[in-house]
């Protein structure tokens, strides 16, 4: 069986970025759009990347923002 792993990056209370180790779908339930009289179900997805077991961190690259220096050494650290 696989392990695969899955990064879901989320601003502003939106997902804007998922990662993950090899292909997968990825569906979205978003209750926010019944709201706005769509379906809460959006298409099926692929990731936006990939990345190798435990090289999560390479996906955080802007040396310029401490934030993103902080997420990439977390992830490094945790070896995701």
């Amino acid at each position: 069986m696989s392990n695969i792993k899955v990064l879901i990056e989320v601003r502003g209370g939106t997902v804007t970025t998922v990662c993950a180790t090899q292909d997968i779908d990825i569906l979205i339930v978003d209750w926010d759009n019944i709201q706005n009289g769509s379906s809460p179900i959006g298409d099926i997805l692929g990731p936006d990347a990939n990345f190798e077991p435990g090289k999560a961190h390479t996906l955080f690259t802007d040396s310029s923002d401490p934030e993103e220096m902080e997420v990439r050494d977390i992830l490094k650290y945790k070896k995701f």
